[in-house]
């Protein structure tokens, strides 16, 4: 595989979301630095470009796939990084994230720190490093997202619904877009972590 030295040329413009069928360009790359030259009053395209990215090229694909009898756990791997980049945007640091993160989806895990540290190992962890996850049980017979209890001897087994794990991320992403676009006060500091962590490079 070879260098290629005309990729400005080749590439040219660098399309970086599409709203009301119009193509967003960045002069920059990488794109967050894109973000850093808009001004803290343009925080309402920034919410359109981010909230267009993920809905468009994440949230349509694990929707289409969960309806796949085969599709779960291709949608889990969709959706594994929404716990962490979510608590990022309310300004949780990295090493934290997704403790905080599953929190901040599913409120009632803030009193299952077993659980919690279960959906870390062998949910995220499991899909990031190895692609896949074994220790995760895939049932779509039950009306919630994640249960779990005892099975095989298994203390603590997590069951998930992928399917309803979608509807329920989806939902909190549309929660989550809505407070960045309400005006009130309340919302200030969200929006202050949010244009902070999108000028920043993945990490």
């Amino acid at each position: 595989m070879p260098q290629v030295d005309n990729l400005d040329e080749r590439i040219g413009a660098l399309i970086i979301a599409k709203i009301d069928e119009q193509s967003v360009l960045s002069p920059e790359f990488p794109i967050w630095k894109y973000f850093r030259i808009l001004d803290d009053s343009d925080c309402e395209r920034m919410i359109e470009i981010f909230e267009w990215r993920y809905r468009f090229w994440i949230l349509q694909f694990a929707e289409r796939l969960s309806y796949d009898p085969d599709g779960g756990f291709a949608v889990l791997v969709l959706l594994n990084a929404y716990f962490d980049m979510i608590a990022q945007l309310h300004g949780h640091k990295w090493g934290k994230a997704l403790d905080e993160g599953l929190k901040l989806v599913f409120p009632e895990l803030e009193s299952e720190e077993t659980v919690r540290k279960k959906l870390g190992h062998d949910l995220r962890a499991a899909i990031a490093h190895m692609g896949i996850t074994t220790n995760i049980i895939l049932q779509r017979g039950f009306s919630d997202p994640i249960v779990w209890g005892k099975y095989r001897g298994n203390q603590t087994t997590i069951v998930i619904n992928p399917h309803l794990m979608l509807t329920h991320i989806r939902a909190h992403f549309d929660k989550y877009i809505a407070s960045l676009r309400d005006p009130s006060p309340e919302n200030d500091e969200k929006r202050r972590a949010f244009l902070k962590r999108i000028r920043k490079p993945a990490s």
